[in-house]
């Protein structure tokens, strides 16, 4: 085992009721899956290699790939497992998904009790479901009676448009102009 290695998982082990990274060495790999029925699924379907993201105790994220070891008539004789640290890489990329989440629905107070929503871009229902969910939210946490989205300035008049519309409409007092 390599000295990063070593250091991830002295901090990984006791996680697993572990004293220290040499006891991992050797262990079945159900001993680290919460349903190990689904990764012996897996293990025994795998041809060619397996690539995954996994989330170790809520605590570390890692990038898994699998490959398996075949001999010269194509039996998998045994595995190469990597296990890359990745926690610091997905916990920036979940804060840059909630940014652009933000920026996507942007909300201007144009008078007491009123929201306007210039909305710009493709709009597809992703980001409709996240349009009405973000209004609905001001408008109970603010007590607005009233949103206006300008939906002139989308790239694309399409019926996701008029779907989202449609529910602003029934959602209640909120004003949809196209």
């Amino acid at each position: 085992m390599n000295s990063r290695a070593k250091q991830l998982f002295s901090i990984i082990a006791p996680l697993f009721g572990l004293s220290d990274a040499n006891e991992i060495i050797g262990l079945n790999m159900n001993h680290f899956h919460k349903r190990p029925q689904h990764q012996n699924k897996i293990m025994e379907t795998m041809s060619e290699g397996h690539r995954a993201r996994i989330t170790i105790k809520d605590q570390f994220v890692g990038d898994i790939v699998i490959t398996p070891i075949k001999n010269e008539e194509s039996v998998i004789e045994g595995y190469v497992v990597m296990l890359m640290d990745v926690t610091t890489k997905a916990e920036e990329e979940r804060k840059k998904e909630h940014l652009i989440h933000a920026l996507s629905i942007p909300m201007i107070r144009i008078w007491k009790k009123t929201i306007a929503l210039p909305l710009i871009g493709e709009f597809d229902l992703d980001r409709g479901d996240r349009l009405i969910s973000s209004v609905l939210q001001e408008c109970a946490s603010d007590a607005n009676q009233s949103a206006d989205p300008e939906t002139n300035r989308l790239s694309e008049a399409d019926r996701h448009r008029m779907h989202h519309c449609w529910n602003y409409a029934k959602s209640g007092p909120i004003n949809c102009s196209t």
